[in-house]
């Protein structure tokens, strides 16, 4: 953000990004990602100086025990499916099956009740979602990734950026969560805080 005074016109300030796991240590190579151990999210306890995976991103875990990431967006299956059923859920249904049948996908079971409720079935992967598997494989190995500066991406998908999500419109635009995501000893300092509170009835 340029700062601007009556003396200098308008001057660049230089703000530092935040440091990535290449910054660090080499760039992790397709096997070496695919045998990481796996966390469930960037504010997980880790053991310094050890190398993880969150979703598609390699994490280093530093002195701290907080993780420095990449800055991937990362293909969320799950959340698709997720989204697709809360779409579909609500909807009028009758006795006709066949019709019920087709609000329906590999990964989404729908039941009627007067009104379908439709949930995402755990671990599923449907076979448009196999051959982008594929494509994504050759490209960047075993990282399910977006980069939206170079690809569209595809309208009704959903990407998890740390711990926010993307959610791909009509038009092939993303809009994105804005939520604030804790590394491992803000979490904790913020646990004991609501402990505090709880406690002291506040």
């Amino acid at each position: 953000m340029p700062t601007c005074s009556v003396q200098n016109a308008c001057a660049q300030t230089n703000v530092p990004r935040d440091l990535v796991p290449e910054d660090l240590r080499p760039p992790v190579k397709d096997r070496e990602f695919r045998n990481l151990p796996v966390l469930p999210h960037a504010a997980s306890p880790c053991a310094p100086g050890l190398t993880y995976k969150v979703d598609c991103n390699v994490c280093l875990c530093n002195e701290y025990q907080n993780l420095l990431c990449d800055k991937l967006l990362c293909v969320s299956f799950a959340d698709i499916h997720r989204a697709e059923a809360l779409k579909k859920s609500g909807l009028p249904c009758n006795d006709n099956n066949a019709e019920n049948d087709v609000l329906q996908s590999k990964c989404v079971q729908c039941t009627c009740n007067g009104t379908t409720y439709c949930e995402a079935k755990g671990d599923c992967v449907a076979e448009s979602e196999v051959i982008m598997r594929s494509y994504t494989s050759r490209r960047n190995g075993s990282r399910l990734t977006f980069d939206y500066e170079k690809e569209k991406c595809i309208p009704n998908h959903v990407y998890k950026e740390n711990c926010n999500k993307c959610y791909c419109q009509e038009d092939q635009t993303l809009r994105c969560t804005q939520k604030i995501c804790l590394n491992y000893n803000q979490a904790v300092e913020l646990e004991k805080e609501q402990k505090y509170l709880e406690e002291h009835g506040l």
